[in-house]
Order: C-alpha cells, then sequence, then structure tokens
C-alpha cells in the first residue's frame, strides 16, 4: 500500500515548510520529513485516521501537529487530499476546510511605497492614491496603506454570500485574518465586514 499526493498538496506543504523554516530551517527539514513518514503510514494503515460524520464518506482526518492530514482511502493506498492548517480553527471547529466555501475576490491587499512615494504591491505594480486607504489591522500596531475594495466587488461578494446563505445555512462569515491571524492580512481593513456580515447572515 501506498500514497498519492493531490495536485494542491506539495504547494501546501512548501508554504509551510517556509513558514516554519523562518524562524527554525532544521526543523522545517524535520518537519517535512515527518510528514511523507505520516503520508506513508497512513497509505499502510488506512484507518489510523478518523471518520467524522462532518466529513464527506471516504474521507479521514488524521492529526498531525499542527498541519492534520485528510486523505482517501483507495484500493491501492491513500490519497492525500490536504494538508490542513489546525490555527484556521473558529468556534471548536477542528479544521475549517472541509466545511468551508470560500469567496476569493481580486485585491491588492497591503501595499507598501517605493523611493518615489508610489503606492506598490507587492510585485510593484503602482497603485492610484485613490485607491489607497490609510488604516490599521485589527491584528497589527501600526497603519498602513491598503488597496480600497470596489463598490461592485462588495456587491457581487454580498450577492454570491447571500445565495450560499440560503442554500448552506452558514455558521459564520469569516476572513483569512480571523481564523489564522499569525499569517494571514487578508481581507484587511479596507473591507467592510461588519457590513457584509450583516448583508449575509443578518448580523455583525
Amino acid at each position: 500500500m501506498s500514497y498519492r499526493l493531490s495536485p494542491t498538496a506539495p504547494a501546501v506543504l512548501a508554504d509551510a515548510a517556509d513558514h516554519i523554516a523562518a524562524d527554525n530551517p532544521t526543523a522545517s527539514r524535520r518537519w517535512m520529513l515527518s510528514m511523507h513518514a505520516q503520508f506513508r503510514r497512513l497509505g499502510q494503515l488506512l484507518s489510523m485516521g478518523v471518520a467524522r460524520p462532518d466529513l464527506p464518506p471516504g474521507l479521514r482526518l488524521s492529526p498531525t501537529g499542527a498541519y492534520p492530514i485528510l486523505y482517501r482511502e483507495t484500493p491501492s493506498g491513500a490519497d492525500i487530499i490536504r494538508i490542513l492548517h489546525s490555527a484556521r480553527q473558529w468556534q471548536g471547529q477542528p479544521a475549517l476546510n472541509p466545511v468551508s466555501i470560500g469567496i476569493e475576490i481580486v485585491n491588492a491587499g497591503k501595499l507598501s511605497k517605493n523611493g518615489n512615494g508610489d503606492w506598490i504591491t507587492w510585485s510593484g505594480q503602482k497603485i492610484s492614491p485613490d485607491q489607497v486607504m490609510i488604516a490599521r489591522h485589527k491584528n497589527e500596531t501600526s497603519d498602513a496603506g491598503w488597496h480600497i475594495y470596489t463598490t461592485e466587488q462588495i456587491n457581487v461578494v454580498v450577492e454570491i454570500g447571500t445565495t450560499l446563505n440560503e442554500q448552506y445555512k452558514f455558521l459564520d462569515f469569516l476572513g483569512h485574518d480571523d481564523v489564522s491571524p499569525d499569517r494571514k492580512v487578508d481581507p484587511g481593513p479596507a473591507f467592510p465586514m461588519n457590513s457584509v456580515q450583516s448583508r449575509i447572515i443578518g448580523r455583525s
């Protein structure tokens, strides 16, 4: 019996390894080796993970430190579907990714200034000053420039969110910076979260 990684799993592993390496490169290498060792164990003992009632049939969750593994049993072994971030928890839910729907919005997020005083994105693209808000992120201690969301973007998010909520009855509407505050800053202070929450799920 063996294991197989989903197309997205290597990128998640690399991102997590980089995050750990920022503090301890040796620990990052050990972590990567331990994850692959766990993948092999899951491939050999498919029942090792937990088949939870909130997961689709056939999926199991293996609690592996800070990065639980979501996998599917197959005749040849284990298909590694996702490597989760246990920091992404909310009100007792141990892993949000399997029970969440994400809405992606095109926005440059947090900005910086170049030597000419222009607002630029992480990739160096210039942003017009009339598209910039100066604000302090709720998880930070100083003001910064943030790319403003357009009214059209907000209205579309509300329309999509309202339609999904009618079908799935959301328990909450959150940003990455709510569930992973040590790593994420999106959607940031330029996004009117309280207003959008109220319009989608009826509360702020």
